[in-house]
């Protein structure tokens, strides 16, 4: 990797968790203007809110213009470039039969290791996407953590729930960035495999099954098929809220929200 590639990819970085903690940042102060106020009848004014945010004024200036000169003066050309995953994908197609020599068994070794740790690091990235899913549906479908006052429950769904959805996408851009490390070392042993090989390439096998669902999948019909019964899914949800009196709750909790939080009327 050339050093305007690593600058570029340092930069793009820090950027993004300097922007995940502004956003981290700016929920703390939004909940500590909220229960510091709860109590005394007055929680969200003009002057409350300018107070607090006032310590978060430099840090969003320092990231809008870390943006605004990353966009102005990239540090490289934006070139299309293939992923390990796709040269992987392309090189398997000559996955040699056989090969000798310790060179080749030494490689065929690791890149058997390496595909087993990428299924692994995927399968526990799927674990965790699901345990956090679970534990954030059952706070979410229980009626009673949603029976005081609005801004209170937003609070309490905000503390239960965000920490779940954070650990969720941290597992899959861990799981993201080591399944490119592994792919791109399973690569250079693929290489050496093909290298050393007999030369003969070994016939890809694919599960019957696998390769009529993906058929089924790719077809126009499947994909409009799909839509259209997401489209009647939701039109027959909104139709049992509006006769359920959802669309009034909303209703009344937005008004709710606007008359605390900016204080219309």
């Amino acid at each position: 990797m050339e050093k305007a590639d690593k600058l570029r990819h340092i930069y793009t970085i820090i950027i993004s968790a300097f922007a995940v903690a502004m956003g981290i940042a700016f929920i703390c102060v939004a909940a500590d203007i909220y229960y510091s106020g709860k109590g005394t009848g007055v929680i969200y004014t003009r002057e409350i809110a300018a107070e607090r945010l006032k310590v978060l004024a430099i840090p969003l200036i320092v990231l809008i213009g870390g943006i605004i000169c990353g966009a102005i003066f990239p540090l490289q050309k934006v070139t299309a470039s293939r992923k390990s995953e796709d040269t992987l994908k392309l090189l398997s197609a000559k996955t040699p039969s056989d090969g000798a020599g310790s060179e080749y068994e030494s490689a065929e070794a690791k890149y058997r290791k390496l595909k087993a740790a990428r299924m692994c690091v995927w399968c526990a990235a799927l674990g965790l996407t699901l345990a956090s899913t679970i534990a954030s549906l059952c706070y979410l479908l229980n009626a009673a953590n949603f029976a005081g006052e609005i801004s209170e429950e937003v609070f309490k769904m905000m503390r239960r729930v965000l920490p779940w959805i954070a650990v969720m996408f941290a597992g899959l851009i861990a799981a993201s960035v080591t399944n490119g490390i592994l792919a791109t070392k399973q690569v250079r042993e693929l290489k050496t495999m093909i290298k050393f090989g007999n030369g003969n390439a070994e016939p890809q096998r694919e599960i019957h099954a696998l390769t009529t669902a993906k058929s089924i999948a790719n077809n126009d019909i499947t994909l409009w098929v799909v839509r259209g019964v997401i489209f009647v899914v939701a039109v027959v949800f909104i139709i049992l809220g509006i006769f359920n009196g959802g669309a009034q709750d909303v209703l009344v909790k937005a008004v709710n929200i606007c008359t605390e939080c900016i204080g219309l009327g």
